[in-house]
């Protein structure tokens, strides 16, 4: 036969059970806090990631760009040096010739006028 629990024992029983159950509900209800918190701190680091991977990118161009222009500024500049040296070569060149002609010109003048004297 079973003893019937006296009326103290029950209450303490009922205790105990009440106690545990609001210890398992308080626990989980923290436990459930915590893993929102984690998830959002896990959502704003992904966001966080993302607006420095953009950022990055944007450096990255800006950088890209500024070395394109530096090099076509550089590229210029050694197309107009190159030109102004043959620009200066030409002049050389074309002054040259030119008093080679004024010579040959004279000589033959020259020429001319004594070839002219013998015959008159």
């Amino acid at each position: 036969m079973k003893k019937k629990p006296s009326p103290l024992s029950w209450i303490k029983q009922k205790q105990k059970l009440s106690l545990s159950s609001w210890l398992k509900g308080f626990w989980k209800s923290k436990n459930e806090e915590l893993l929102d918190k984690m998830r959002k701190a896990e959502e704003e680091y992904k966001l966080k990631e993302e607006e420095i991977s953009n950022l990055k990118a944007a450096f990255e161009n800006n950088i890209n760009t500024g070395r394109t222009l530096k090099t076509q500024a550089v590229n210029k500049l050694a197309e107009i040096m190159n030109w102004k040296d043959l620009k200066i070569d030409r002049k050389k060149t074309n002054t040259q010739d030119l008093r080679k002609k004024e010579r040959e010109n004279r000589k033959l003048q020259l020429e001319l006028n004594q070839e002219s004297e013998k015959f008159n």
